[in-house]
């Protein structure tokens, strides 16, 4: 090697020293006089988090129109709230990430979409932001959580009833999703490869799409006004028994060859194909009156024009079906 190179190996070794050690005192300083050194928190049961408002005056939106949460994500954790959390409402719509570290994750806003990964790789030592490139500093390795056992890695999204979102999109791979709480209209779209998926108390006219492989599914306590679903491999619940609605069922295995997931429909087996259109009309005593019409015919009732639309390809696995008798 040649001489000059040496130097230059050298000069750029203790310049990465004298940074390091620059940052440890600034941190100790910052400490002593009460500061906050590092964006990241240490929560009380020893979590590290990073909090990203998304609207409004220091948000990562800002003013710009936001349409769209897109979250792409690996071997973590998603939580989504709506609406309110243990009965307090939720004010502020946020982005909280738990013990991540960059540069293994990003937060940022694009074409109308706040958009959160974990599925980043070492090399990016750059992040892009919606406004531009942002290098978050030496001091981003610092912290000293980072030497800490292995905690459990989560993405929490708080939404306000608030703020006006029309899609959530989910791109996930061995993650145990948690949605919760969601009064909106919204369009939920779930691909899911292995992990667990619990949606409880969801309450839109919009569409809920589920992709999932290998995964274990519960969808429970909700309204939508269509579903659709791909389940291969996947074992779940999908719990309609809370919907004052009228349905159009569609439940049948792939068209090509392909494993008959195992159905059941209130209880009774059925050998994996399920189509039937099925209306429920309350009477004056608030029981449902249930009765099948395959001719679509009305009744005295009244005709009924709209169904929740219920679409699912079941190859292998299992899915169990409740909705109102």
């Amino acid at each position: 090697m040649k001489l000059s190179s040496i130097l230059f190996a050298i000069i750029g070794a203790s310049m990465m020293i004298a940074g390091l050690i620059l940052g440890l005192v600034a941190n100790s300083m910052a400490t002593t006089a009460g500061h906050e050194f590092f964006a990241q928190r240490n929560d009380e049961d020893g979590n590290i988090t990073m909090e990203y408002p998304i609207f409004g005056e220091g948000g990562i939106a800002g003013d710009r129109l936001i349409t769209r949460i897109l979250i792409e994500a690996r071997n973590t954790d998603v939580v989504i709230f709506g609406g309110e959390v243990d009965g307090v409402p939720i004010e502020r719509s946020r982005v909280v990430v738990y013990n991540m570290f960059f540069p293994f994750y990003s937060v940022n806003v694009s074409s109308g979409a706040v958009n959160i990964t974990n599925m980043l790789d070492f090399g990016m030592l750059i992040e892009t932001g919606g406004a531009g490139l942002e290098f978050n500093g030496i001091h981003s390795f610092l912290n000293r959580g980072m030497l800490r056992r292995r905690r459990q890695q989560q993405i929490r999204v708080y939404l306000s009833d608030d703020d006006l979102l029309h899609q959530i999109d989910l791109q996930l791979e061995n993650v145990d999703l948690t949605m919760v709480n969601l009064s909106r209209e919204t369009d939920i779209f779930i691909n899911a490869t292995g992990g667990t998926a619990t949606l409880d108390n969801i309450r839109t006219d919009s569409t809920l799409r589920v992709d999932a492989l290998n995964s274990n599914l519960t969808v429970q306590n909700v309204d939508f006004g269509n579903v659709a679903m791909n389940l291969e491999n996947s074992e779940m619940v999908l719990d309609l028994s809370t919907m004052q609605s009228s349905f159009d069922f569609n439940i049948a295995p792939p068209e090509e060859d392909g494993e008959l997931g195992s159905l059941t429909v209130n209880g009774n087996s059925f050998p994996g194909v399920f189509i039937q259109r099925r209306y429920f009309v309350p009477d004056n005593n608030d029981n449902d009156d249930e009765y099948e019409d395959n001719d679509a015919q009305s009744r005295d009732d009244g005709e009924i024009d709209e169904y929740v639309r219920v679409t699912i390809i079941l190859n292998g696995g299992s899915l169990r079906l409740l909705y109102p008798r």
